[in-house]
């Protein structure tokens, strides 16, 4: 009797270090320089005779040449701290073939570096990111006369956009909404968690797209080349 509860015992510590070890797999494989840690833990837990009990417990073995594997994976991985992380801002505006904006798009990223690698990185994400960002109608106290003389509401026109204070109108709900969006963040912190949360700028840089509706049901947006 006391040898059958030695053995469980036994068989208990190494199924609970087997667990670690999947857990340890995980976190090395973030931190390449620490493998060296992970491979003897492997080759203490083989010695124990832990390999017999991979197929009663169903823990998938792991092999020395796995850890080599990861090795190679992340070789060239380096580190790559953010100094400056900035808010920066991608806005389209929907123009329809008469020049009217009756939809308005906007998203924000995290950019680091000066102005000019910036923008170039939001004119190359305008092209194709507006598909994947949610739109929103023009504001209500924006409107457009009609000949007839009739007002419509919630329609701006594609002029608008090369007037810095019309379109810090136009799009100033949509910056609102997205500075709101900005997630909480944490960072570890004095052996806990602390919240942090990066604020979109009060004048945010930005790159402004005409996307152009066509009634063929494309839209084509007008990349800036500058």
């Amino acid at each position: 009797m006391q040898l059958a509860k030695r053995n469980r015992t036994h068989e208990n510590l190494c199924s609970s270090d087997y667990a670690s070890l999947i857990g340890a797999l995980n976190y090395f494989q973030d931190n390449i320089d620490r493998l060296d840690i992970l491979q003897k833990l492997y080759q203490t837990i083989q010695k124990r005779g832990l390999t017999r009990l991979f197929k009663k417990y169903r823990f998938p073995p792991i092999f020395p040449r796995q850890i080599w594997r990861i090795k190679m994976k992340y070789a060239t991985a380096k580190a790559s701290p953010v100094a400056a992380p900035e808010v920066v801002l991608n806005l389209w505006a929907y123009v329809d073939e008469a020049g009217y904006i009756l939809r308005l798009a906007g998203k924000s990223y995290v950019m680091e570096g000066d102005d000019d690698e910036k923008l170039a990185v939001l004119r190359a994400l305008s092209r194709t990111d507006f598909l994947s960002a949610a739109w929103c109608k023009v504001p209500p106290n924006f409107e457009i006369l009609e000949p007839n003389g009739q007002r419509i509401t919630g329609v701006a026109t594609a002029s608008m956009l090369s007037d810095p204070i019309s379109h810090s109108h136009l799009f100033s709900t949509l910056l609102q909404d997205l500075a709101n969006s900005l997630p909480d963040q944490l960072r570890s912190h004095d052996g806990g968690y602390e919240q942090f949360r990066l604020n979109l700028p009060q004048d945010p840089l930005c790159v402004t797209t005409v996307v152009m509706e066509y009634d063929d049901g494309s839209l084509v947006p007008m990349v800036s080349g500058r």
